[in-house]
């Protein structure tokens, strides 16, 4: 009898066990890491245009240069599309597919100075057509696409900002209105910014705030927020607001997105050898990578503020530690890749729970 109560003991204490562990918070997980097999650096002296495809198999690194991930092979297919209405001058800085592949958009620049020329329009490709076409009329600047695959892209519309607009350019909607983005229930990422499934457009974005001195100096620290976005934008006091982090140390953020469901925060930061972060700095004005000791890749859950280091440089490759943005995250959630200075960009495969 006495065994038969210590086997039922024994079975309700693994059973409390086991319903403790499913109620633990799981994070997304780094699977495998390598290095891209060609010398593929995504710093050189400023950011080189770069996007990543949505199923994280390849990226446009370059002016118009796709590059395998796995295997370094470059091609163009951009080549073979047929421009309308006229060719363009150069890719601009930003860039993106829409998530399901089909769309390519990208902001171009041409050298007009006559007053009011649109220097920055949109060329989107479409790969079913293989038509590279330019949105016609006030509209430039291409910033990302909506995480929600419905054909919807923001831009800037001149002169009211920043809005949001179809394939064609047209039916704009402009984002004047601060949301209340801490409500949403159903959310999307798509680098700092964070989307509503709900309205389809962006309602916040990560904002890294400088903490000042009594002089109004610059300590070397900041807070991490969440803030509520619209334009215009009010930098010092927007409508919402959730604090991430505090104090991270600023000189040696490196870059914070929104994963591509908009639940966490990627946070990637150098490690320093001194608290003082004396040669240890990504500040422009006085950049120092010589006790930079490693570089870390943390997740956040902004809602809740639960962290979880996802992974290290180190970790395949002592040697070459130094992260550098851009970072970019796959639309399908399977791929990180993350530029490294001096050393070709990293490919991090994520697994979410």
């Amino acid at each position: 009898m006495q065994l038969h109560r210590r086997a039922i003991y024994l079975m309700l204490f693994l059973a409390f066990s086991i319903s403790l562990a499913g109620c633990a918070p799981r994070f997304p997980t780094a699977q495998r890491a390598y290095p891209v097999p060609v010398n593929m650096q995504m710093w050189r002296n400023g950011f080189v245009p770069f996007a990543l495809s949505p199923d994280g198999q390849f990226v446009i690194y370059g002016s118009s240069g796709w590059i395998r991930l796995n295997t370094g092979e470059e091609t163009r297919p951009l080549a073979n599309y047929a421009i309308t209405p006229e060719g363009y001058m150069g890719i601009s800085q930003n860039m993106g597919w829409s998530p399901d592949g089909r769309y390519f958009a990208v902001t171009t620049f041409y050298d007009e100075r006559s007053p009011g020329a649109n220097r920055l329009p949109i060329y989107i490709f479409d790969s079913q057509t293989l038509i590279g076409s330019k949105i016609e009329g006030d509209v430039g600047n291409f910033q990302m696409w909506s995480p929600f695959n419905n054909g919807r892209y923001m831009a800037e519309f001149y002169p009211e900002g920043w809005s949001v607009f179809d394939v064609q350019g047209s039916a704009p909607i402009s984002l004047h209105e601060a949301i209340d983005f801490r409500q949403e229930q159903e959310v999307g990422g798509s680098g700092w910014f964070l989307w509503s499934k709900r309205l389809d457009v962006p309602v916040a974005w990560i904002a890294p705030v400088p903490v000042l001195d009594e002089e109004g100096q610059r300590t070397g620290a900041s807070q991490l927020f969440v803030d509520s976005f619209s334009y215009p934008m009010d930098y010092q006091n927007p409508t919402y607001r959730v604090s991430v982090a505090e104090n991270p140390p600023l000189d040696n953020l490196i870059e914070a997105i929104f994963d591509p469901t908009g639940e966490y925060i990627l946070l990637v930061q150098w490690g320093c050898s001194d608290s003082s972060l004396v040669h240890c700095s990504n500040d422009p004005s006085s950049f120092d990578t010589n006790n930079v000791t490693d570089t870390v890749l943390t997740l956040i859950r902004w809602r809740t503020g639960e962290k979880h280091e996802l992974f290290r440089l180190s970790q395949i490759d002592p040697q070459n530690v130094v992260g550098s943005a851009p970072v970019v995250w796959s639309a399908d959630g399977s791929t990180i890749v993350l530029g490294r200075y001096d050393a070709s960009a990293v490919v991090i495969k994520v697994k979410y729970p």
